[in-house]
Protein backbone atom coordinates (compact mmCIF):
# COMPACT_ATOMS: atom_id res chain seq x y z
CA UNK A 1 0.00 0.00 0.00
CA UNK A 2 1.36 3.18 -1.20
CA UNK A 3 0.64 7.16 0.37
CA UNK A 4 -0.30 8.97 -2.47
CA UNK A 5 -1.69 13.18 -3.42
CA UNK A 6 -4.14 13.31 -5.33
CA UNK A 7 -4.39 17.31 -6.94
CA UNK A 8 -8.14 18.20 -8.09
CA UNK A 9 -8.18 20.91 -10.21
CA UNK A 10 -11.14 23.58 -10.50
CA UNK A 11 -13.32 22.44 -7.25
CA UNK A 12 -15.00 24.67 -5.24
CA UNK A 13 -13.79 27.77 -6.82
CA UNK A 14 -16.50 30.49 -7.46
CA UNK A 15 -19.54 28.70 -6.84
CA UNK A 16 -18.74 25.90 -9.55
CA UNK A 17 -17.82 22.64 -9.06
CA UNK A 18 -19.06 21.74 -5.73
CA UNK A 19 -17.52 19.13 -3.68
CA UNK A 20 -18.14 18.98 0.07
CA UNK A 21 -14.66 17.43 1.36
CA UNK A 22 -16.38 15.50 3.90
CA UNK A 23 -18.53 13.88 0.74
CA UNK A 24 -15.51 13.23 -1.38
CA UNK A 25 -13.50 11.37 1.46
CA UNK A 26 -16.82 9.18 2.00
CA UNK A 27 -16.71 8.76 -1.63
CA UNK A 28 -13.18 7.40 -1.72
CA UNK A 29 -12.94 5.16 1.01
CA UNK A 30 -16.32 3.29 -0.02
CA UNK A 31 -14.05 2.60 -3.06
CA UNK A 32 -11.47 0.80 -1.73
CA UNK A 33 -8.82 3.88 -1.13
CA UNK A 34 -7.77 3.79 2.62
CA UNK A 35 -6.40 6.84 5.03
CA UNK A 36 -8.45 9.16 2.96
CA UNK A 37 -7.66 12.86 4.09
CA UNK A 38 -8.15 16.45 2.68
CA UNK A 39 -6.37 19.60 3.03
CA UNK A 40 -8.57 22.70 2.54
CA UNK A 41 -11.38 22.93 0.28
CA UNK A 42 -9.66 22.77 -2.93
CA UNK A 43 -9.36 19.27 -3.79
CA UNK A 44 -5.57 18.25 -2.29
CA UNK A 45 -6.18 14.71 -0.93
CA UNK A 46 -3.82 12.45 0.73
CA UNK A 47 -4.82 8.83 0.65
CA UNK A 48 -3.07 4.78 0.35
CA UNK A 49 -3.88 2.66 -2.33
CA UNK A 50 -2.40 -0.12 -3.64
CA UNK A 51 -3.38 0.92 -7.24
CA UNK A 52 -0.84 2.57 -10.21
CA UNK A 53 -1.04 6.39 -10.48
CA UNK A 54 -2.94 6.07 -14.17
CA UNK A 55 -5.58 3.57 -12.34
CA UNK A 56 -5.79 6.38 -9.19
CA UNK A 57 -6.46 9.41 -11.64
CA UNK A 58 -9.12 7.68 -14.26
CA UNK A 59 -10.94 5.80 -11.26
CA UNK A 60 -11.16 9.36 -9.01
CA UNK A 61 -11.99 11.13 -12.31
CA UNK A 62 -14.67 8.90 -13.15
CA UNK A 63 -15.79 8.59 -9.22
CA UNK A 64 -16.54 12.41 -9.65
CA UNK A 65 -18.19 12.11 -12.70
CA UNK A 66 -20.89 9.56 -11.57
CA UNK A 67 -21.56 10.89 -8.42
CA UNK A 68 -21.28 14.84 -8.78
CA UNK A 69 -21.90 15.18 -12.71
CA UNK A 70 -18.73 17.21 -13.58
CA UNK A 71 -15.24 16.26 -14.80
CA UNK A 72 -12.12 17.70 -13.27
CA UNK A 73 -8.47 16.98 -13.93
CA UNK A 74 -6.78 14.54 -11.84
CA UNK A 75 -3.51 15.02 -11.11
CA UNK A 76 -1.72 12.51 -8.60
CA UNK A 77 1.60 11.97 -6.50
CA UNK A 78 3.57 9.96 -4.95
CA UNK A 79 5.22 11.16 -2.16
CA UNK A 80 8.91 10.76 -3.13
CA UNK A 81 7.14 13.24 -5.95
CA UNK A 82 5.90 15.80 -3.74
CA UNK A 83 8.94 15.72 -1.67
CA UNK A 84 11.55 15.95 -4.79
CA UNK A 85 8.93 19.21 -6.20
CA UNK A 86 9.77 20.70 -2.44
CA UNK A 87 13.15 20.11 -2.75
CA UNK A 88 14.14 21.64 -6.05
CA UNK A 89 12.49 24.93 -6.21
CA UNK A 90 14.66 26.63 -8.39
CA UNK A 91 13.14 30.21 -6.78
CA UNK A 92 13.95 29.77 -3.22
CA UNK A 93 17.28 30.89 -3.64
CA UNK A 94 16.40 33.85 -4.90
CA UNK A 95 12.48 34.43 -3.47
CA UNK A 96 12.41 35.29 0.17
CA UNK A 97 8.51 35.46 0.06
CA UNK A 98 6.65 32.72 -0.40
CA UNK A 99 3.05 33.92 -1.49
CA UNK A 100 5.26 34.72 -5.03
CA UNK A 101 5.69 30.93 -5.48
CA UNK A 102 3.36 28.37 -7.42
CA UNK A 103 3.94 24.83 -8.60
CA UNK A 104 1.99 23.84 -11.28
CA UNK A 105 2.06 20.02 -11.50
CA UNK A 106 1.39 18.00 -14.95
CA UNK A 107 0.28 14.80 -15.30
CA UNK A 108 3.35 13.87 -17.48
CA UNK A 109 6.65 15.40 -18.01
CA UNK A 110 7.09 16.92 -21.08
CA UNK A 111 10.04 16.15 -23.75
CA UNK A 112 13.33 18.47 -23.50
CA UNK A 113 12.50 18.95 -27.17
CA UNK A 114 8.51 20.13 -25.91
CA UNK A 115 10.61 22.21 -23.25
CA UNK A 116 13.03 23.67 -25.48
CA UNK A 117 10.64 24.71 -28.08
CA UNK A 118 8.10 26.37 -25.51
CA UNK A 119 6.61 29.30 -25.96
CA UNK A 120 4.41 30.54 -23.08
CA UNK A 121 3.32 34.41 -22.68
CA UNK A 122 4.60 35.90 -19.28
CA UNK A 123 4.55 39.11 -17.85
CA UNK A 124 8.18 41.27 -17.89
CA UNK A 125 9.40 40.23 -14.76
CA UNK A 126 7.75 36.46 -14.24
CA UNK A 127 9.69 33.13 -14.85
CA UNK A 128 8.90 29.69 -14.72
CA UNK A 129 10.93 26.32 -15.07
CA UNK A 130 9.93 23.09 -15.59
CA UNK A 131 11.68 20.35 -13.71
CA UNK A 132 10.42 16.80 -14.26
CA UNK A 133 6.07 16.94 -13.81
CA UNK A 134 6.63 20.26 -12.03
CA UNK A 135 5.85 23.74 -13.37
CA UNK A 136 7.95 25.97 -10.70
CA UNK A 137 6.07 29.68 -11.52
CA UNK A 138 7.98 33.22 -9.91
CA UNK A 139 5.04 35.85 -9.82
CA UNK A 140 6.08 38.72 -8.13
CA UNK A 141 3.66 41.04 -9.00
CA UNK A 142 1.01 38.47 -7.60
CA UNK A 143 -0.88 35.44 -9.21
CA UNK A 144 -4.14 37.13 -9.60
CA UNK A 145 -1.84 39.59 -12.59
CA UNK A 146 0.21 36.73 -14.29
CA UNK A 147 -0.57 35.21 -17.58
CA UNK A 148 -0.01 31.44 -16.20
CA UNK A 149 -2.94 29.25 -16.25
CA UNK A 150 -3.30 25.45 -16.30
CA UNK A 151 -4.95 25.80 -19.50
CA UNK A 152 -2.13 27.15 -21.46
CA UNK A 153 0.64 24.71 -19.97
CA UNK A 154 -2.60 21.22 -20.87
CA UNK A 155 -2.55 23.15 -24.69
CA UNK A 156 0.81 23.56 -25.06
CA UNK A 157 2.43 20.30 -22.76
CA UNK A 158 -1.15 18.16 -24.02
CA UNK A 159 -1.51 17.15 -20.21
CA UNK A 160 -3.88 17.68 -17.75
CA UNK A 161 -2.44 20.82 -14.94
CA UNK A 162 -3.22 21.93 -11.66
CA UNK A 163 -1.52 24.75 -9.84
CA UNK A 164 -0.92 25.21 -6.21
CA UNK A 165 1.06 27.96 -3.93
CA UNK A 166 4.05 27.23 -2.21
CA UNK A 167 2.31 27.46 1.09
CA UNK A 168 -0.46 24.80 -0.03
CA UNK A 169 2.62 22.42 -1.56
CA UNK A 170 4.65 22.92 2.08
CA UNK A 171 1.79 22.13 3.88
CA UNK A 172 1.05 19.01 1.79
CA UNK A 173 4.98 17.99 2.49
CA UNK A 174 4.21 18.51 6.46
CA UNK A 175 1.50 15.89 6.26
CA UNK A 176 2.54 13.65 4.17
CA UNK A 177 5.85 13.58 6.50
CA UNK A 178 4.23 13.13 9.10
CA UNK A 179 2.50 10.25 8.68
Amino acid sequence: MNTYIVLLRGINVGGKNKLPMVDLRELLSENGYQNVSTYIQSGNIILSSSNSIDYINNDIKNLIKNAFNYTTPVVTLTTDELTRCYNNNPFLTTENDSKFLHVTFIKHPPTKQTITTLNIHTQENESYQIIDKFIYLHTPDGFAKTKFTNIQFEKKLQTEATTRNWRTVSKLVSLVSSN
